[in-house]
């Protein structure tokens, strides 16, 4: 699905079937299909965000980072819960974030879209830097916790 920024309202959807689950192996399982999916698409996205992480894994290559190497765009990690690494406490403003650290280097940043609600886990992907994808994951939020789009 591709929203249309600052909107978010649905340009274009594509659909591909899914592989059997591999505990551990979620971009094994997904990129193929996300990949396909991005293949088949008319209109070319200038960023994507990946419900998954991008440099905070332990081999510091998620899905996100995977996928946008895999299809020469800007990706970013927007995650639920946190893989990797540690941050310090996050005020409960809406906006505010916290680098995420693991084994002392950045990995991402904590970040709170929504005023008093859990944090999400925004780590960089493929080619683009921490700031602008936590300007990008804020700016895809719409009020909500996580991109509006991942809901």
């Amino acid at each position: 699905m591709i929203p249309n920024f600052p909107d978010l309202d649905v340009v274009e959807v594509r659909v591909s079937l899914v592989k059997p689950y591999m505990p551990g192996f979620l971009s094994v399982r997904e990129i193929s299909v996300l990949a396909g999916a991005l293949e088949a698409l008319s209109v070319t996205p200038d960023i994507i965000l990946v419900d998954d992480q991008g440099f905070a894994r332990r081999r510091r290559v998620g899905l996100a980072y995977h996928l946008g190497l895999l299809v020469d765009t800007p990706s970013t990690g927007c995650a639920k819960s946190i893989l990797r690494g540690k941050h310090d406490k996050l005020s409960v403003e809406q906006g505010v974030y916290v680098p995420l650290y693991d084994r002392g280097e950045l990995v991402g940043g904590a970040v709170r879209a929504r005023a008093g609600m859990s944090p999400i886990y925004v780590s960089v992907g493929h080619e683009i830097d921490l700031d602008s994808s936590l300007r990008w994951a804020l700016g895809c939020c719409l009020n909500l916790r996580i991109p509006s789009r991942f809901a």
